[in-house]
């Protein structure tokens, strides 16, 4: 069954502001250089611009242990699309800190994918799980930056 993580998570809201405005000013960075050629898998300018129009909330860490007592760790929250388009894809970076406040894990995952697009004006809640985080962790909410948007 799930049960919450230390009281620690519970000041997540606190974090939520300063979450929204790292996301922000890492966006900002994910521009390709000019003259640069893009890849399959990477976003298109015109795809980056309309980041600023994604927006997570409500987010939450809560966990469980399987039928194999390993622990799986769970990123729950609101993905909001208040733009006019359609995104067809989005995937995230997840940076996991320690108390040092040094990165012990960045991984990337599909937070919207091909299958089931988020329509311009619409929110609907997501989730991350983790199979194996690290005991170093700060247990605080991993920064989010978005590293692949697609657009319709």
């Amino acid at each position: 069954m799930f049960k919450s993580l230390p009281d620690i998570f519970s000041s997540y809201r606190s974090y939520e502001g300063f979450a929204c405005a790292a996301l922000a000013l890492l966006l900002l960075g994910c521009g390709q250089k000019p003259g640069t050629q893009q890849t399959a898998s990477s976003s298109s300018e015109e795809s980056l611009a309309y980041a600023p129009q994604i927006s997570f909330s409500d987010l939450h860490l809560s966990a469980e242990e399987n039928f194999l007592n390993q622990q799986l760790t769970y990123l729950d929250g609101q993905i909001s699309n208040t733009g006019t388009r359609t995104v067809a894809q989005l995937k995230v970076r997840l940076s996991f800190r320690n108390l040092y406040n040094e990165v012990v894990l960045r991984e990337e995952y599909e937070a919207i994918g091909a299958a089931q697009p988020l329509d311009a004006g619409k929110t609907r809640p997501f989730q991350i799980r983790f199979d194996q985080v690290p005991d170093s962790w700060n247990q605080a909410v991993p920064e989010m930056q978005i590293v692949l948007l697609r657009v319709q």
